[in-house]
């Protein structure tokens, strides 16, 4: 788990936008982005249209989207951040 991922799975213990993790994460605009899509393709974190519907990662624009949707860390990257893998 690279350093931007772990500073994103700790601050998504519970669901969060876009915004906040930009605010609390020191991470730039473009290495949330990208840090985001990577976690969300490694299973460690599921990207949500609400706070409470999960987005279908098949069919998301997330270029475009990113901004709108929230985040939250899921029990396989909670696992990984937890055990430093």
């Amino acid at each position: 788990m690279t350093e931007y991922e772990m500073d994103l799975i700790d601050e998504l213990h519970f669901v969060q936008s876009f915004a906040y993790l930009l605010a609390n994460t020191g991470l730039a605009e473009t290495e949330l982005r990208t840090t985001l899509w990577q976690a969300a393709r490694k299973g460690w974190v599921k990207i949500m249209r609400t706070v409470d519907e999960e987005a279908d990662m098949e069919t998301v624009d997330f270029e475009s989207l990113c901004h709108t949707f929230f985040y939250l860390a899921t029990k396989k990257g909670l696992l990984a951040y937890h055990t430093g893998q």
